[in-house]
């Protein structure tokens, strides 16, 4: 699913997107872009409005920080969901899950 915009991002921003309908953050360290599921595995809550901090993600609602480079490792185990971002074409992609049944 294309995400061109997210070709935009300066270093240190964050930005959320909703791609097939599945919200989404992607938010870039230095020269790299990651992508993220829109949630907050310990408030159970979005992640926007979320800021980078020297490669740490901080959740705006609980506060919890996830290193955004290291697959959105959290306090005690907990981690983002992590999305694979590739280009496609020269467009920045990311690889969503079909639902179970799709395509049948």
């Amino acid at each position: 699913h294309p995400v061109p915009e997210s070709a935009e991002l300066a270093p240190g921003e964050v930005a959320g997107f909703l791609i097939a309908g599945i919200p989404l953050l992607v938010c870039r360290v230095d020269d790299q872009t990651l992508a993220y599921r829109d949630h907050c595995p310990l408030c159970d809550d979005s992640l926007a409005g979320a800021q980078l901090h020297e490669g740490l993600l901080v959740c705006p609602r609980c506060g919890t920080h996830f290193d955004v480079v290291h697959a959105g490792a959290g306090p005690d185990g907990t981690h983002l969901e992590p999305l694979p971002l590739l280009a496609r074409d020269g467009v920045p992609s990311v690889a969503l899950r079909e639902p179970m049944g799709a395509g049948t």
